[in-house]
């Protein structure tokens, strides 16, 4: 299948902090993601970027192949993607990285 987003070495820092380094993704029609990690990994950095909340300080971004930038949820919502984030409850033992994210693409 065709993809339809491709994330290929995102950047982020807040301060002198490294929220996320080189990051991938890629995404194609049928499929089902989640971001799954530990805590401070970056999962949300990274899902909050694609749907135009936060702005990238590197890398960029494919929607169907072409370069795109996406500048506010407006835009990510023009370009077809939403972000919808699940919270789940584990058992102790299992909670780091216990959020899920996916990425949306609507219908048109």
């Amino acid at each position: 299948m065709p993809e339809l987003l491709r994330a290929d070495g995102i950047g982020k820092r807040y301060g002198g902090v490294h929220a996320l380094r080189n990051a991938s993704l890629a995404l194609s029609a049928g499929e089902a993601h989640a971001l799954v990690g530990e805590n401070g990994a970056g999962k949300s950095t990274l899902a909050r970027i694609v749907a135009g909340s936060v702005r990238p300080d590197a890398g960029r971004i494919l929607i169907d192949g072409k370069p795109a930038s996406i500048r506010n949820p407006l835009e990510a919502q023009r370009l077809m993607f939403l972000l919808c984030s699940v919270e789940t409850i584990l058992p102790r033992s299992r909670r780091a990285g216990a959020g899920a994210g996916a990425l949306t693409r609507r219908k048109q």
